[in-house]
């Protein structure tokens, strides 16, 4: 019976360490503030509007970030929310969707999600962003080092 009992918490776990291990290794994952790498958490304070952001350390970079800036530091009007965030690859392009959202729609209003091109199963050579699936721009695309 203990031979039994071993045998299933033991069949149980395995799909809790390969969930895990899988989850850090998508293609485009949100991340906590607090997970991101020192580069990253001060382009992020270096921020003065809200917006959506691409930041790179380089223009051949195979990892990108986005962040959907939502907070008003001139505190002159209420913040931006976001919500149901996902990138998909459609010919060749790598397509960014968010919509906006109120706060009581738990929608958050600083997210920031990690691209990795090596991840994804398909290549892309463009990148555009959807707001409420309209086509709209970047309010910056940052190039560490570089001004673009």
């Amino acid at each position: 019976m203990k031979r039994l009992l071993l045998i299933l918490l033991s069949l149980m776990a395995i799909p809790i360490f390969v969930g895990c291990s899988a989850q850090s290794q998508e293609p485009f994952s949100q991340l906590n503030m607090d997970e991101a790498d020192q580069e990253v958490k001060q382009f992020v304070q270096r921020v003065e509007e809200n917006g959506i952001y691409l930041f790179g350390n380089k223009l051949d970079a195979d990892q990108y970030y986005v962040l959907l800036d939502g907070v008003d530091r001139k505190k002159k009007k209420e913040h931006i929310y976001f919500k149901d965030v996902y990138a998909e690859i459609q010919d060749g392009t790598l397509k960014i969707f968010y919509s906006e959202a109120s706060k009581s729609q738990a929608g958050q209003n600083q997210l920031l999600f990690k691209i990795d091109k090596n991840q994804f199963q398909q290549e892309y050579d463009n990148i555009k962003l959807f707001k409420d699936n309209q086509d709209t721009d970047f309010t910056s695309i940052v190039v560490q080092g570089e001004t673009p």
